[in-house]
């Protein structure tokens, strides 16, 4: 007997994702653009967030294991936790980051970004 696979990974998060579409700036290490010493900003957007993990869009190519601060844009809502990129896929002149949060959002600070 043959086992069916399919080509989807397998969902592995611990909390639903939510639609966002929040603006936000997104500092990190500017070594992964140009391989000098710093830091940069790129405006980008949250697309999806869950209490643990959040999607996010940018121009800008950073590697799997970059260390991000997100932060909204122009909004009195609070700054993500510390995020990581734990995976990226390219788009329409822009790159899709999956981030896992460095703590678990509390359920005001979701509700502030998804409002």
């Amino acid at each position: 007997m043959s086992t069916f696979h399919t080509n989807q990974p397998t969902e592995r998060r611990a909390d639903a994702r939510r639609p966002c579409h929040q603006p936000c700036l997104v500092r990190f290490d500017r070594r992964h653009l140009d391989g000098q010493a710093g830091s940069v900003g790129a405006e980008g957007s949250i697309i999806d967030l869950s209490a643990c993990g959040a999607g996010l869009l940018l121009r800008s190519a950073v590697p799997v294991g970059t260390t991000l601060a997100i932060g909204p844009l122009g909004a009195e809502t609070p700054p993500l936790p510390t995020a990581c990129v734990v995976r990226r896929a390219p788009g329409a002149g822009r790159w899709r980051y999956g981030c896992g949060l460095q703590r678990r959002l509390k359920e005001e600070e979701l509700s502030a970004w998804l409002a």
